[in-house]
């Protein structure tokens, strides 16, 4: 038997579960999900398809279709903590946020990493929060988002910014000595993008959510939750992050 390439099984994967949530979620209910979709990067449009393969296959699972709204990072956390049915595609999950949202399941594991120019502007061989906070400074730019949180939560000051490759470009022309962003969307920038900088390290191991309005119906909510679980156990869910060449999260 002729073995399936990992493309292949990728677009084997994705066509089963299309066709399994169109069946599923006919005639279903519409839940709004915020996030940054429809980015005209690819790295955004490659990280963001791989997540609404995994918010499909749990929402049709569920019966419930997710109506996908593109909105920046930070404007989709504001809009859902104020619109009771809405849900936000992904978010860190800390002390801090853990009373924001009610969070439904985790859908990745990144790292949060730290990049500078190459050659360096300035020489840095280690990489920590502490050292971000002693040469804040020079600056410090993030992409919105997880990075961004750890940031904040450290009190260390830095200006962010919507898409990956405008914070790649900032730190190759020196214009800060830090970008901080997650491994996942650095990963997936074009060769030419990263070729004038260079990973220092990982700053942080994060684990992603998918996370709702703490006002959202409960029902919709233990139907999610539920479907996640059923997803899980019998294999689907597994075999859609083997295909994305992606670890399954846990809790």
């Amino acid at each position: 038997m002729v073995g399936l390439t990992g493309a292949r099984l990728l677009a084997l994967v994705m066509a089963a579960v299309l066709l399994w949530s169109a069946s599923a979620m006919a005639g279903s209910e519409t839940v709004p999900v915020l996030g940054q979709f429809g980015e005209n990067r690819y790295a955004a449009t490659e990280a963001m398809r791989r997540l609404q393969g995994i918010l499909d296959l749990v929402y049709g699972e569920a019966a419930l279709q997710p109506e996908y709204v593109s909105v920046p990072f930070n404007r989709a956390v504001q809009q859902v903590q104020v619109q009771p049915d809405s849900c936000l595609s992904a978010v860190t999950r800390t002390p801090e946020t853990e009373s924001q949202f009610l969070w439904l399941f985790p859908v990745t594991q990144t790292r949060v990493i730290v990049i500078v120019a190459a050659p360096p502007h300035f020489p840095d061989t280690d990489v920590s929060l502490e050292t971000l906070r002693r040469n804040q400074a020079d600056g410090i730019v993030s992409l919105d988002g997880a990075g961004q949180v750890v940031l904040q939560k450290a009190d260390i000051r830095h200006d962010s910014r919507p898409a990956a490759d405008t914070v790649v470009k900032m730190v190759a022309a020196g214009r800060v000595r830090y970008g901080v962003l997650l491994a996942v969307t650095f990963d997936l920038l074009d060769a030419a993008d990263k070729s004038a900088v260079r990973v220092l390290g990982d700053l942080q191991v994060q684990t992603i959510w998918h996370a709702c309005n703490t006002a959202f119906p409960p029902q919709q909510a233990d139907r999610l939750k539920a479907a996640h679980g059923r997803v899980q156990r019998d294999g689907r869910l597994g075999q859609l992050y083997a295909g994305f060449g992606l670890a399954q999260p846990r809790p």
